[in-house]
């Protein structure tokens, strides 16, 4: 009975958490699910008589000829965002380590500045940089060079600089409390035995932080997935889907061309891809502690 009752307590405890789960996680998936199998458009005849499709919207996903060049496109510019700000991040937090508070404050104020930034602000900032009148332009015409078309020839290299720009402050933070948290003393070993400086962040730094690594890797893989915002007031994910990736695609179909049931399927692809990259990390850091341990 005591137990029963304990277990009673629980339920009775977990109650509103779980209510709340399943109101807006819960049934929305399996709503979501079941649009994505009729063909509900969001206007026209198909918005008030909806007819069940099946998995049709589904097998669309093998014969969408442009599917194949958005996932070209998402994969390129999560690998450059996660790579780049990885590599940014690290090298400035050991830049700054050791500074003065004064420089650090500084170098935490500009950088700060692209994070909390709004993303319509920093897509401003950067269509004026880039644009045919922007400035970029105006000092390669300064220069004697002839400008270019920035935005049209290589829009997704501009997204992915934005992005970078903007989430590199994060990656930052990340690593200075990480290296901020190792004895100072394991960095004057090394080099008390000689350690040079790639030994001493390839050998001994970065593998004592692989667990952040590991962490800050699926939170920028995840961050560039499901960007949306940037791009698509930036370039509207064009031209011919130059700069369009999975997110952006998921809105073209789902609200700009009223096709919910397909806009559904994606989201679900680009769920699925989510998800997989979360079960990546979670297996790798259990790997990792199975190691340490």
């Amino acid at each position: 009975m005591k137990r029963r009752g304990k277990a009673l307590l629980s339920f009775l405890l977990m109650g509103p958490s779980l209510l709340l789960l399943a109101f807006f996680f819960l049934f929305p998936t399996l709503g979501s699910v079941l649009i994505s199998l009729t063909d509900r458009k969001l206007v026209g005849q198909n918005a008030a008589e909806i007819s069940f499709v099946g998995l049709n919207n589904y097998l669309h996903l093998f014969a969408d000829s442009n599917l194949p060049r958005v996932l070209a496109n998402t994969s390129i510019l999560i690998l450059s965002a996660v790579a780049i700000q990885q590599a940014l991040g690290y090298f400035i937090s050991r830049l700054l380590k050791d500074k003065a508070p004064r420089f650090r404050r500084i170098v935490h104020g500009s950088l700060y500045a692209g994070l909390l930034m709004p993303e319509a602000a920093t897509a401003f900032i950067f269509f004026l940089l880039f644009s045919f009148n922007g400035e970029l332009n105006r000092l390669i015409a300064a220069a004697g060079g002839i400008p270019r078309v920035w935005l049209a020839d290589r829009p997704l290299l501009i997204v992915c600089i934005a992005l970078i720009w903007s989430g590199t402050a994060y990656s930052v933070i990340t690593f200075e409390n990480a290296l901020d948290s190792l004895n100072e003393s394991v960095s004057d070993s090394a080099r008390c035995d000689g350690a040079g400086l790639i030994r001493l962040h390839f050998g001994i730094l970065i593998p004592a932080i692989r667990r952040t690594i590991l962490a800050n890797t699926t939170i920028l893989a995840l961050n560039g997935l499901g960007a949306f915002g940037l791009i698509f007031m930036l370039t509207g994910g064009g031209p011919l889907y130059r700069s369009t990736t999975l997110s952006v695609l998921v809105f073209r179909n789902a609200v700009s061309g009223s096709d919910v049931g397909y806009g559904l399927a994606l989201s679900f692809l680009l769920f699925l891809i989510s998800l997989s990259l979360g079960s990546l990390q979670a297996a790798l850091l259990r790997s990792s502690s199975e190691n340490e341990s």
